[in-house]
């Protein structure tokens, strides 16, 4: 049973509704952690910004772009490459979308596939020489 503050004089809830209250509050924290640390201070390099629009009882994120990325010719790729990936993988997080950014499942489909592995934003890339693999090909070794 937990105590909520309504403004006026305090009420106690033991419903389920507490619970998707306490994790909705944890997953957009957890959003806004990610904003705020890895996108937003690379987007405001270049002028630009996103700004948290919604994120639904089911974890769809629903962000728009602002600034020099509103009018920018690559905010499809910035929002598949930086964005989208670095959301998708944060618990509870089902979808992420950016308004202005239409691509069909199937180029997101080809992108995680094709880029999945590499970041060019801010994290840890694979090491290969930390994988056990050399970064560069041995002499026998095509």
């Amino acid at each position: 049973m937990g105590l909520l503050d309504t403004g006026d004089k305090p009420r106690y809830d033991n419903g389920p509704g507490m619970d998707q209250e306490i994790a909705q509050r944890q997953l957009t924290a957890a959003v806004l952690a990610i904003l705020d640390t890895q996108i937003r201070p690379l987007l405001a390099v270049h002028g630009g910004a996103v700004d948290l629009v919604d994120i639904t009882p089911a974890g769809e994120v629903k962000l728009a772009f602002a600034g020099a990325c509103s009018g920018c010719s690559l905010k499809s790729v910035t929002y598949v490459l930086g964005i989208r990936q670095k959301l998708m993988p944060v618990p509870g997080v089902t979808d992420v979308t950016v308004e202005g950014v239409r691509l069909s499942k199937a180029a997101l489909a080809r992108a995680e596939q094709m880029y999945g592995a590499y970041s060019p934003w801010v994290g840890s890339l694979p090491n290969p020489a930390k994988d056990g693999a050399s970064a560069a090909p041995s002499p026998d070794r095509p």
